[in-house]
């Protein structure tokens, strides 16, 4: 098409303009087309940002070049079908050796517990620990064990954003996330695990290995239908202790969303009594409150440039 060889010609020429590839729905390239791309690519110094959409692609062909590039900083695949393990095993030295890289989305790309095991390898493998956010939402590998991924992200220090929603974990992967939020050299502020199978048993787990964690602002679980009046009274233990000062200095003051929108939150209220379900609502406002005072304080006392640098 017209359109995408524009963009392509644009990147063959390294254009500084050129800092983005996005491409959608791109049906109708030849193998061919998609090896050449990726040697323009692993020459090409200015591309920051390669997304691909509902494309048909050659992935060891596109990889072939793709993974000499150094300079890629985000990679978005939506609806790219990885159900081979050979493709994501093409990808996977890019992940590995790119220096740059700083966000990965693999969202809806029919990734198993195979391919799992074959992104766990590259990230443990990575060069350089630049990576801020993952996102593996909607590919539904089901309810599997986790630690050789939570094992290899452990180590990134840069990483505040982990998506898993929609794949279906229950106990084994909430038994290796619990791991992740336990560990104190954890920089994780982000997790979403809307629209899993986590249940009462799965919560209270997770709610445990937050105790001392000062790191995580959202715990998303919106649509985990199997979490009732224990999952939910296990997260408002944990951000609301007891009334007494003891209680409250054991809470935890950084957890202030639960990714429960204004509809959602009747969950809770079915789940609690009117009391808890409100008690447990304003434990999280009062802890986001907390959050931006702090942050409004760090960034007077110290500037703007030093407050970001303490935060880093």
């Amino acid at each position: 098409a017209p359109r995408v060889a524009r963009k392509i010609i644009i990147i063959k020429h390294n254009d500084p303009g050129g800092t983005s590839l996005k491409l959608n729905r791109v049906d109708d390239m030849e193998q061919r087309a998609w090896r050449r791309l990726g040697y323009i690519l692993s020459r090409n110094t200015h591309v920051e940002e390669l997304e691909l959409r509902r494309c048909n692609l050659d992935m060891e062909g596109l990889c072939e070049g793709l993974q000499h590039n150094q300079f890629i900083q985000n990679i978005y695949f939506h609806f790219i079908d990885l159900q081979d393990n050979e493709k994501l095993s093409s990808l996977a030295p890019f992940l590995s050796h790119n220096h740059s890289l700083k966000n990965i989305t693999l969202r809806s790309c029919n990734l198993g517990s195979g391919g799992i095991d074959i992104l766990s390898s590259a990230l443990s493998n990575c060069s350089e620990d630049t990576l801020e956010s993952l996102e593996l939402s909607g590919n539904c590998f089901g309810d599997i064990d986790l630690d050789e991924l939570i094992l290899a992200l452990s180590t990134s220090r840069n990483l505040t954003i982990l998506s898993l929603a929609s794949n279906g974990i229950g106990l084994k992967g909430s038994t290796s996330l619990a791991r992740l939020l336990e560990n104190q050299r954890s920089n994780l502020e982000y997790l979403y695990l809307s629209e899993n199978s986590i249940d009462n048993e799965s919560a209270i787990m997770l709610a445990d290995s937050l105790a001392k964690n000062t790191k995580l602002r959202t715990l998303c679980l919106r649509g985990n239908d199997r979490i009732t009046t224990a999952g939910w009274s296990a997260m408002l233990k944990l951000v609301h202790s007891s009334p007494s000062i003891d209680g409250v200095m054991k809470s935890n003051h950084n957890l202030n969303n639960l990714g429960m929108l204004t509809d959602r939150k009747k969950t809770i209220a079915i789940a609690l009594d009117i009391d808890d379900a409100k008690l447990l609502c304003e434990s999280l406002k009062l802890n986001a409150i907390r959050d931006r005072v702090m942050k409004a304080s760090v960034t007077s006392a110290l500037g703007v440039d030093n407050a970001n640098l303490l935060r880093a």
